[in-house]
């Protein structure tokens, strides 16, 4: 009997894919395509966060981290003077001073974009290997992986939203993963080090981790790991080079309802057992959890162990009063290493062993690859709705902020509005303003003005205040300066 058309078209279709996954299944594979894929993701990364960049999109954390960059270029110490914090007193981030020493000699603000963009990118490198290695699965689910993981709307959105740090641990944290199941020490030592050098408190994931290893078998790598993290953590909430004590521990001041210290934080979640379950299960919390779940199709549910190792640092966040931006980007950053882990295991268990890999059905893979793409276009700032091919341009108003920029001097100090902060970084003292009632007077240099970013009934849009004059006011861009502290404009 005559097979109908559509499952003539099938067959043909699954031939056809038997025959690309041998061609693929080999050494220059492994050797080639993880490259060609976290290039291509680089480039694409790159050129969407530098375009944003150009269209002067900036916000606070750009400001705190080129103004840190540029301390140190001076040989000065790494101030962040919006945040009234040294760096390493933020969160202990060790590894931000490699990246300074460059700015020495490149652009600040395109270099940390850029460095940003090539550690998201480089991720691409130990998952390849820990499908390929560790759980074995064939070229095309492999492939599904990478793009789920590149099109992440928690990836795209923290290469999207200034620089963080936290960027940087994504990579360290898979390639951790990948070298402690493959058994490698030394390699995996290291990439765990460079995690826990990105911020303090990550440790948190990397002693969780080390548990994992001891289930696995690995019992005295595992115990060494959990041994050296949990010192790390408990030493950074009492040296302030560290980072996560002094309030600073995830984002600061998250916990300053429950307490002033880190025991009265604990005493206030254990002594009220209801309020604090009611922190954990609210909606920003579930809202997070289908953002970092949804895209990989809840595959890392069938391998729920690797929700457990981020369960540690997922219940600070969960406990932690942020804005919801810095929840879905800068603190779910360092659990989507362990969700990508798990998709990948996920793949493994719904896979057929065959005699050197591990199967994974066409209609399994085109679920991920479709749950990657709509979720993508769902929730990601780089989201074909949002018009990415047309960023990168600028108009009168982008202008106008540069102008009012380049007339202040190079070591006035500044107060402006969150969205022009990042213009003038490159100084030593740079404060934020959201109005009138934030002004001080008798501190600054130069206040610079978005006239859409204060209230229409502010009283700075009447005229300058004592002591200023009105040096710049063009396209909603107000400068008032003091008299021999910039420029100004020619009427």
């Amino acid at each position: 009997m005559r097979q109908p058309a559509w499952r003539q078209v099938r067959r043909r279709v699954e031939v056809i894919s038997l025959r690309w996954h041998a061609r693929l299944d080999s050494d220059w594979a492994d050797r080639s395509l993880p490259w060609i894929l976290a290039g291509g993701l680089f480039v694409l990364l790159t050129g969407l966060a530098l375009a944003r960049n150009r269209m002067l999109v900036h916000g606070v954390d750009l400001a705190d981290y080129t103004q840190a960059a540029w301390n140190l270029g001076q040989g000065e110490p790494a101030e962040m003077t919006v945040r009234d914090a040294q760096l390493l007193e933020m969160h202990g981030s060790l590894a931000f001073y490699g990246m300074a020493w460059v700015t020495r000699l490149l652009p600040i603000q395109t270099t940390l974009l850029v460095a940003q963009a090539l550690a998201l990118a480089y991720g691409v490198l130990p998952l390849w290997r820990l499908a390929r290695r560790v759980v074995l699965l064939r070229v095309g689910a492999t492939i599904a992986l990478v793009v789920a993981y590149g099109l992440h709307p928690v990836l795209q959105n923290l290469n999207l939203s200034d620089f963080h740090p936290e960027a940087l641990a994504v990579p360290a944290l898979l390639a951790m993963s990948q070298r402690g199941l493959s058994g490698s020490t030394v390699r995996y030592a290291a990439a765990a080090a460079a995690a826990v050098a990105v911020r303090a408190d990550i440790a948190l994931l990397v002693a969780a981790f080390g548990v994992m290893l001891v289930a696995r078998g690995r019992r005295r790598a595992g115990v060494v790991t959990v041994a050296a993290a949990s010192a790390w953590v408990v030493a950074s909430f009492h040296v302030a080079a560290l980072g996560a004590g002094n309030g600073y521990a995830v984002v600061t001041g998250a916990y300053a309802e429950l307490g002033a210290g880190f025991w009265d934080v604990v005493g206030e979640l254990v002594t009220n057992p209801l309020a604090t379950l009611g922190r954990i299960v609210r909606r920003e919390n579930f809202d997070l959890a289908l953002e970092l779940l949804l895209p990989v199709a809840f595959l890392p549910l069938l391998s729920a162990r690797w929700l457990l190792v981020l369960s540690p640092w997922a219940l600070l966040v969960a406990l932690a009063d942020v804005p919801d931006e810095v929840r879905t980007t800068v603190l779910a950053a360092p659990m989507l290493p362990f969700v990508v882990v798990g998709a990948t295991f996920g793949l493994g268990h719904l896979g057929r062993p065959t005699l050197e890999r591990v199967s994974v059905s066409p209609r399994v893979i085109g679920a991920l690859l479709l749950a990657s793409l709509t979720f993508t276009v769902a929730w990601s700032r780089a989201s074909p709705y949002e018009h990415p091919w047309g960023w990168g341009g600028r108009d009168a108003a982008d202008r106008a902020r540069l102008d009012a920029v380049e007339r202040i001097d190079d070591d006035a100090v500044v107060q402006a509005t969150d969205g022009l902060l990042a213009l003038v970084a490159r100084r030593p003292r740079i404060e934020v303003l959201a109005s009138s009632e934030d002004l001080l007077e008798d501190e600054v240099d130069a206040v610079l003005l978005d006239v859409a970013a204060v209230p229409r009934d502010d009283p700075l849009l009447e005229g300058p205040p004592p002591g200023f004059t009105t040096a710049y006011s063009a396209e909603g861009v107000l400068l008032y300066l003091r008299p021999g502290a910039g420029q100004v404009q020619e009427r």
